[in-house]
């Protein structure tokens, strides 16, 4: 006999308070305390495809952001259970990146920039254990909030594209010449874009 779920009802119970409770320890920096409600070989996947296992593998991750973001703070914003022991978490990230992230094959250097970062996180939950959970967010938004501009670089590049505008206006009745300075000026637009927008690399 199956038993219908309310996904859109915020739970409570045993399962709602370990969850909490994990993140709270991971605020209180009690990552001993948390990486111990996973089960040994409980796969914990990330947003960049990357699997650790059981509370090694929490630890190996909580010790990363915290080191890109040493004042980070986890914010249970709401808990649904979306199946018998499966439980979606909406989270909300925030914190100074003052340290160098390592993420996957991202390595982001301190930029002192504020993170407020959506999240979601599934969790299998059974006997008491986290079985299995995986992270995501939007890995752009994380890139956009950290990437710095080089605002020296992107004036030089706006230089040349006044320059080369000026010089299409003068080049009207030769044909040829337009098409030189529009290629010019695509590899200008380009460039620029590049700066104020790295993570679209």
């Amino acid at each position: 006999m199956s038993t219908d779920i309310d996904t859109n009802t915020p739970v409570t119970g045993p399962d709602a308070d370990l969850i909490r409770n994990h993140y709270a320890d991971f605020n209180a920096r009690r990552l001993d305390e948390a990486a111990r409600r996973f089960d040994a070989q409980a796969p914990l996947e990330h947003v960049t495809g990357c699997i650790e296992f059981g509370p090694d593998g929490y630890r190996l991750f909580a010790t990363r952001w915290l080191e890109g973001f040493p004042d980070a703070v986890l914010t249970v914003r709401c808990i649904h259970r979306r199946a018998p022991g499966l439980y979606e978490v909406d989270l909300l990230a925030t914190g100074t990146h003052t340290g160098t992230l390592a993420f996957g094959s991202w390595v982001f250097r301190a930029t002192n920039f504020e993170l407020r970062l959506p999240a979601r996180q599934l969790i299998q939950i059974e006997d008491g254990l986290i079985r299995f959970a995986t992270l995501s967010f939007d890995l752009q938004d994380l890139v956009r909030q950290l990437a710095t501009v080089d605002t020296s670089k992107l004036q030089q590049y706006l230089g040349r594209i006044q320059q080369t505008a000026e010089q299409l206006a003068a080049a009207q009745p030769n044909p040829a010449r337009q098409r030189e300075l529009l290629d010019r000026l695509g590899a200008q637009l380009d460039a620029a874009r590049h700066v104020v927008r790295p993570y679209f690399r």
